[in-house]
C-alpha cells in the first residue's frame, strides 16, 4: 500500500546486470501528470495490470484500462498519458531484440501490428505467470536461469504475436447498453438473468442478447461470469485470509465449486493457484 496516494512509485523489480539485458519496472500508485517523451532502441512492452489512462507511441493516442498490453518498437517515441488522480499498476519490460538470437526476428513486429492489445482473462494470467517466472528466477540465481529468463521472454513474444492476431471491430457505443453495464456492475452480486435484465429496461430478451453481444463482443452469460470473477480477484488480493467458498457468495456464485470451475475457464488458473500468484507478485 502507499504511504501517500498522491505519490506514485516506481522501482526495479530486480537491477538488471550487464549479462541480463532484460528489465522490468514495477509502477504503482495515484498520479496527477503525465511522463515525458521517452525514445530507446530497446523494444518495451508495457503490462496494465490495474488502471486507465493512455499511451502515446509515435503519432497516436492508444488508451488503455486493466488487462491492457502495449507495444512500443524500437526507437519509437512514447509517452505515459494518464487520467488525473486515477491508480494503475503496470510493469514494463525493456530488451534488446537481438537478446532472443535465432528467434529475434519474433520480436520484430510487423508495422501494422497493433499497439495496443486487450488480453482477455486467461491471456493476463498467462502474462502474469510469465513475469513472476522471470522475477523468481533472476532472484533465485539458479542453473540455467539465464535460458528460462529467455524462453520465458520468447513465451510473452509469442503470446503478444497470438493476441494481435485476433484483431476484434471497433465497439460501437450503445446508451442502451452503457445503462445495462451500469445496471450489472451494481448488482452482479445478485441473481441475476438476461430476463430480469429485459424486464428493467423494457426490451425482449432476445433484443438485449444481440445488442448486448454486438457491443461488448460477449454475451451476457459470459460478461456476468467475468464481472464476478474480476470481483472475486480483487478480494483474493486484498484479503488473504478470506475463505474461497465466502468469497464465492459475496460475488453472486452459490458455492465454492461453481467460482473454481468459473475462475479456471476465464483465467487458466484456479482461485487458490491465483492467490498464491499474487501473493508473492509483489513483497
Amino acid at each position: 500500500m502507499l504511504d501517500d496516494a498522491n505519490k506514485p512509485i516506481s522501482a526495479p523489480v530486480f537491477n538488471a546486470p550487464v549479462e541480463c539485458p532484460v528489465k522490468i519496472n514495477f509502477n504503482q500508485g495515484t498520479y496527477t501528470s503525465s511522463g515525458s517523451l521517452a525514445y530507446h532502441q530497446e523494444m518495451e512492452i508495457q503490462y496494465i495490470r490495474k488502471g486507465q489512462g493512455a499511451y502515446f507511441i509515435r503519432d497516436r493516442s492508444y488508451p488503455f484500462h486493466t488487462n491492457s498490453l502495449l507495444v512500443v518498437r524500437p526507437g519509437e517515441i512514447h509517452r505515459l498519458e494518464l487520467v488525473p488522480s486515477a491508480y494503475i499498476e503496470k510493469y514494463s519490460f525493456c530488451f534488446a531484440a537481438d537478446f532472443l538470437g535465432d528467434h529475434s526476428c519474433l520480436a520484430d513486429l510487423p508495422e501494422d501490428s497493433p499497439r495496443l492489445l486487450e488480453l482477455t482473462e486467461r491471456e493476463a494470467a498467462a502474462a502474469e505467470v510469465i513475469i513472476r517466472n522471470i522475477i523468481e528466477e533472476k532472484e533465485g540465481g539458479q542453473p540455467y536461469w539465464m535460458e528460462i529468463i529467455y524462453s520465458e521472454l520468447l513465451r510473452l513474444i509469442l503470446l503478444i504475436r497470438r493476441a494481435a492476431l485476433r484483431r476484434e471491430p471497433l465497439r460501437r457505443e450503445n446508451p442502451l447498453i452503457n445503462d445495462v453495464m451500469r445496471y450489472i456492475d451494481s448488482n452482479f452480486k445478485q441473481e441475476l438473468t438476461l430476463s430480469r435484465l429485459s424486464d428493467c429496461f423494457a426490451v425482449s430478451p432476445s433484443y438485449l442478447s444481440r445488442l448486448f453481444k454486438r457491443c461488448s463482443g460477449l454475451n451476457f452469460k459470459q460478461y456476468l461470469t467475468q464481472r464476478r470473477i474480476a470481483e472475486a480477484k480483487r478480494l483474493l488480493e486484498d484479503d488473504p485470509e478470506r475463505k474461497i467458498s465466502t468469497i464465492a457468495r459475496e460475488v453472486g456464485l452459490p458455492d465454492f465449486a461453481l467460482l473454481n470451475r468459473s475462475f479456471k475457464m476465464v483465467t487458466g488458473l484456479t482461485p487458490s493457484e491465483y492467490r498464491k500468484l499474487s501473493s508473492g507478485r509483489m513483497k
